[in-house]
């Protein structure tokens, strides 16, 4: 009996291993043929701030559908050690102790272990002067490239915001990355290039953030954003379908670089007056200001109680450096030191940095407008009323519109009264006929302060931004400044403040006053919007 209750069990084992081996074959042979299903993901974006930790799991969960013999990653050089080089990359073999600080690479490294544990992995720091990546690289077809990228750093969320949508929107159309706001452009270009040559032409988003979401804060110089997405040869479901943006614009108010300005350049040098708020030019299309004075050769030292302004010519390189590309000379002081020859100097210095001009202190005529990609900057100087220059400018409006039809017209006015918050009938009148004609946006400046915006036919106007850098420093009204950033869809509304003429990012709580009280005074159709710090376009329309 024992026997035969023996011998049954043993058959039973053998049955049981007989499955287990059945079943094991079957799994070995589903994982075989896994790993030689061919991957339709070639590579991807991710943070490396561990903050924003949720979207780097999404990201890995999603490529890990897919096996790869060799993971890459491309970080930024967050520490300069490409300066210790002469490579275009540092690698493990050439710089294992830069590797090991490097947080584009180490934050990432846990991630890549768990999801691939037996690929090989290539860490890469992209130095800035790297023309493209290794051959062997690129042409690996089980390889998944990673660029571990944050996007724009240390702006308000609005800011940030329009910073991002350009930046992502390149990234999706394929378009110029050399513009855009991230810690490692080139990273993105390197991936990029390889999606193009694999085919891989989707976009597959991932998730998308910035740190005040994630801590609460809301002090600008603390800020970082996050974009994820993966390179696909394959549409997927939840391909991003991002509006496309042409061009972004960043405005801002009246630049004087002499009397107290001066003094300041003269103890520091000229980069700390904006070294606060540099972040907020980069990665945008167009960067517009009033240039208040004159640049001239052996400019003279202004005296403080002098209302004839001259700027130094190293003027031009700082503002070129700070990525100004459009500044409107059409103002009361431009013809301040040396007549119309201190004028054409400033234009010539300008170019001469790639910076191009619009407007002249009295010539209004079509000449002295600036145009590219459709886009029309017209600027004109009303000081002391109207000069006869109105009826020029509606003219050379209509002329625009009616030669093209794809324009987009702004206008530049140097208008109004000093110092007073509100705009005048003559300013309110001009506007809206300007408007009428066909002017897509008003843009002022003049009265040191900022003014209200209003709504006419579903067209902004800012009738004045207030100053950018200036001396004024006897009040709060003229240390206050708007800076207007647009992006064909919002218009994103940065106030900023100045201490001793250098330049800040107001913090939350003053930023949320003073956008109050500017809804206070402007259109009562845009309160909130003004309030939240973005006019959506389609609101205004369907209002």
């Amino acid at each position: 009996m024992n026997k035969k209750i023996k011998g049954k069990n043993i058959v039973v084992l053998f049955c049981i291993i007989a499955i287990f081996l059945l079943g094991w074959g079957k799994k070995q042979q589903s994982i075989q043929s896994a790993k030689k299903i061919e991957p339709i993901y070639i590579g991807g974006i991710v943070n490396h701030h561990l903050l924003a930790q949720d979207i780097i799991e999404k990201f890995f969960r999603e490529a890990s559908k897919f096996n790869y013999d060799k993971i890459v990653i491309l970080s930024p050089d967050h520490f300069n050690n490409c300066s210790l080089y002469v490579d275009n990359f540092l690698t493990e073999d050439n710089a294992s102790w830069a590797i090991s600080q490097e947080d584009g690479i180490q934050n990432l490294l846990p991630f890549v272990h768990k999801t691939w544990p037996n690929a090989t992995i290539v860490p890469l720091i992209i130095c800035p002067r790297a023309i493209s990546l290794p051959q062997d690289i690129q042409n690996s077809p089980d390889t998944f490239i990673i660029a571990s990228v944050d996007f724009s750093h240390y702006l308000p969320a609005n800011l940030m915001e329009l910073h991002d949508n350009k930046s992502i929107d390149d990234i999706i159309y394929f378009d110029n990355l050399s513009n855009i706001d991230v810690d490692c452009p080139l990273c993105i270009k390197f991936l990029r290039d390889v999606a193009l040559k694999k085919g891989a032409f989707n976009i597959l988003e991932i998730g998308r953030g910035n740190s005040f979401a994630y801590n609460r804060s809301k002090d600008p110089k603390s800020g970082t954003s996050y974009y994820s997405a993966i390179f696909s040869k394959e549409k997927p479901n939840n391909i991003n379908n991002n509006v496309n943006i042409k061009n972004t614009f960043l405005f801002v108010g009246d630049i004087m670089l002499a009397r107290g300005v001066g003094d300041q350049i003269d103890k520091y040098g000229f980069d700390h007056l904006l070294e606060n708020v540099k972040g907020a030019f980069r990665g945008i299309d167009y960067v517009v200001g009033n240039l208040e004075g004159p640049i001239v050769k052996d400019a003279p030292k202004i005296p403080h109680n002098s209302f004839v302004f001259a700027f130094p010519e190293e003027s031009a390189n700082f503002l070129r450096k700070h990525l100004f590309n459009v500044l409107s000379l059409a103002n009361n002081h431009t013809n301040n030191y040396q007549g119309e020859a201190g004028f054409n100097q400033t234009v010539d210095f300008l170019k001469s940095v790639g910076i191009y001009t619009a407007g002249h202190y009295k010539d209004c005529s079509d000449k002295y407008i600036y145009n590219n990609s459709n886009n029309y900057f017209i600027a004109f100087n009303l000081t002391f009323g109207d000069n006869g220059c109105s009826q020029e400018i509606l003219k050379n409006i209509q002329k625009i519109k009616q030669t093209n039809t794809e324009s987009f017209v702004i206008l530049m006015p140097h208008w109004g009264e000093e110092y007073k918050t509100h705009s005048n009938s003559f300013q309110q009148k001009l506007a809206h006929q300007f408007i009428d004609q066909g002017a897509d946006l008003i843009v002022g400046t003049h009265p040191h302060v900022v003014q209200e915006v209003e709504i006419y036919k579903n067209k902004l106007i800012f009738y004045s931004l207030g100053n950018f850098i200036f001396d004024q420093w006897f009040s709060t009204n003229t240390q206050e400044g708007l800076m207007v950033g647009y992006d064909g869809y919002n218009y994103y509304l940065v106030p900023v403040e100045s201490n001793k003429s250098v330049l800040s990012f107001m913090d939350s709580d003053k930023s949320k006053v003073f956008l109050e009280e500017l809804a206070k005074r402007s259109d009562l159709g845009l309160t909130k919007m003004i309030e939240n710090g973005k006019i959506e376009i389609a609101k205004i329309i369907n209002t």
